[in-house]
This record gives structure tokens, sequence and C-alpha cells, in this order.
């Protein structure tokens, strides 16, 4: 499973599926659907908003998602996802990534 921030144009969308995919799945061979793309925020906002309220809003749907797809093991990219998924508004990614964490009982990389 990869967790990105929002959603975005399809090609960042196909930038960082191949990016993860290249890493974790295709190297061992595995086919493209055994990854699953999803958003920390669940919907789109077409103009300002609350960061906090927003991720506050979108983490029990990503919660409730990442239990029902039980992943492998969780690719989260960017500071944004990591900072939701590990409740620390201070950890960042460059500080963190390099070794598997766990995150709601899952193994989880950090990218980006």
């Amino acid at each position: 499973m990869i967790i990105c921030k929002i959603i975005k144009p399809q090609s960042y969308i196909r930038t960082a599926v191949f990016t993860c995919a290249h890493s974790f799945v295709y190297k061992k061979r595995s086919p493209e659907s055994d990854i699953y793309l999803t958003y920390l925020l669940k919907c789109r906002p077409l103009r300002q908003y609350n960061k906090e309220e927003l991720r506050a809003f979108s983490k029990p749907f990503l919660i409730q998602q990442i239990k029902t797809i039980q992943p492998k093991f969780i690719v989260c990219l960017g500071d944004t996802v990591v900072q939701v998924m590990v409740d620390d508004k201070e950890a960042h990614v460059k500080n963190l990534r390099g070794s598997w964490h766990v995150v709601l009982g899952y193994s989880c990389i950090l990218i980006k």
C-alpha cells in the first residue's frame, strides 16, 4: 500500500507509483496489481483549507482503509503522511528513512 498526501494530476500519480513500484515490487517481479495507491486526504480542496482539520477528518477513513486492505507493508510518501501516520508533527522523512517502522501494526517504510 502506497500512501500519498493528496490527489494530484495523473502524471504525478504515475511517477509516484513507478518510483515505489520499481523499488519494492518490480525488483521482486510482482505484478502491478499488488500495488494499492491511496491518499491521506480523502478529498481534494479547491481553495484554502485548515490543514490540521482536514488531516484529522481524513485519518479515520485512512485507518479503516488500511484495516480493510491489510497490506503486507505500507509506503508513506512525504513528511505530511509520515507526521500523520506516526502522530508526531515534528517527524521528518529525512530523519526516519532507511529503516522499517511499525504503523498500526503494519511494517512501514518512509520515502521522499
